[in-house]
């Protein structure tokens, strides 16, 4: 009876709650200037809830906090996307260099925080970041990689019980460890157990919200089935920056082995690659090796100025007939390497490991 006065008391504390304000104060002057955005995780990738373009300094964001959210909050020149729960009051958040940060947050954050502290996860994710350093990611061969990610697999695994252990303590624990749950990997389905006990319509609200991402992901996955290794590719036809239609067929004419190359301005580890890739194509071009590269920015002047500080010598488009969407790409660099006949013989090869298969292949 206790225990049931208990909840019924937290329902109506969440609910009674509902029209407060969350404030978020960023400071990042100790960048000159950059951009950032506040996100959610959807079974597309992530949603964007707010942006903040060329600012200096700071930036400020507010919302109605109906039910804690887990948001990130995505600095372009910090390494790494800080992941917090959104709850009435006002917070400051302060990086430094390197993408470090400075964030008490409130109980709610607070009390999931502590939960990094149990011993058997800090030593799982201190094994993890010890292996992870000591692993050259750009040459490593697969089993060395799936060696280190073994032990983050763990590590979530012992999160997820951690979290899975406090959702009897109130709805509010409830939601949020359903939340994190899923950020970790967990079916939705499986998350959806996790707040059986929350008050109806909040319930309804979540399952409804959750079944809906489920079903979306299912159905990406069945997209991007029909791009596997052993399909053929997509006939396409897209202009380039001339306004000049290029097709596939344009692309495979004459070559043994193509790359379609997705890619954006704005994204750091899409022009990580190029350089790679302009040395495989002086290399194999000649061999009967092309790219083309389609561009998913939305801005074309962005598109276009880039093009004229990377100077790519191979085909360029832009997406202008959403092709990344048919593909099913949830994020960027994506490619696909087909044969001749449009034939997908690889995909999402990274750095040396292009050069590695056109050796073998051409």
């Amino acid at each position: 009876m206790k225990n049931k006065l208990l909840l019924a008391i937290m329902v109506i504390v969440l609910t009674s709650c509902g029209k407060k304000t969350m404030t978020l104060k960023v400071d990042c002057s100790v960048y000159e200037s950059t951009n950032a955005a506040i996100m959610v995780k959807s079974s597309e990738g992530y949603d964007t809830l707010a942006r903040y373009d060329d600012f200096v300094g700071y930036f400020e964001y507010s919302t109605e906090v109906k039910s804690p959210r887990y948001v990130y909050v995505a600095v372009e020149n910090a390494r790494y996307p800080l992941g917090l729960v959104t709850e009435p009051g006002e917070y400051e958040l302060k990086f430094s260099q390197g993408g470090a940060f400075e964030y008490e947050g409130g109980p709610l954050y607070q009390s999931f925080r502590r939960l990094y502290k149990h011993p058997t996860y800090a030593k799982l994710y201190k094994a993890y970041l010890s292996e992870a350093e000591n692993v050259d990611w750009k040459n490593a061969d697969s089993r060395e990689k799936e060696r280190v990610y073994s032990i983050s697999d763990k590590a979530d695994e012992v999160l997820r019980g951690l979290y899975d252990s406090i959702r009897s303590i109130d709805p509010v624990q409830a939601l949020l460890a359903a939340e994190f749950s899923r950020e970790l990997g967990s079916n939705p389905k499986q998350a959806i157990k996790m707040i059986n006990q929350l008050d109806r319509t909040i319930y309804d609200t979540e399952v409804k919200r959750w079944n809906k991402e489920y079903t979306e992901k299912e159905s990406l996955k069945a997209i991007q089935n029909k791009l596997s290794v052993g399909k053929t590719f997509y006939d396409f036809r897209i202009k380039d920056k001339d306004g000049n239609e290029v097709t596939l067929k344009d692309v495979l004419r004459g070559n043994k082995l193509i790359m379609v190359e997705f890619w954006a301005s704005w994204c750091h580890p899409c022009r990580a690659e190029i350089p790679y890739l302009k040395k495989d194509y002086k290399a194999f071009h000649d061999q009967g090796f092309e790219i083309i590269s389609i561009s998913v920015d939305r801005k074309k002047e962005q598109w276009l100025k880039a093009l004229n500080e990377e100077n790519l010598p191979w085909y360029n488009v832009r997406d202008d007939i959403k092709l990344s969407d048919k593909c099913g790409i949830k994020g960027i660099p994506a490619n696909w390497l087909l044969d001749e006949n449009g034939v997908i013989v690889a995909k999402d090869l990274r750095g040396h490991h292009v050069e590695e298969y056109l050796k073998e292949h051409l």
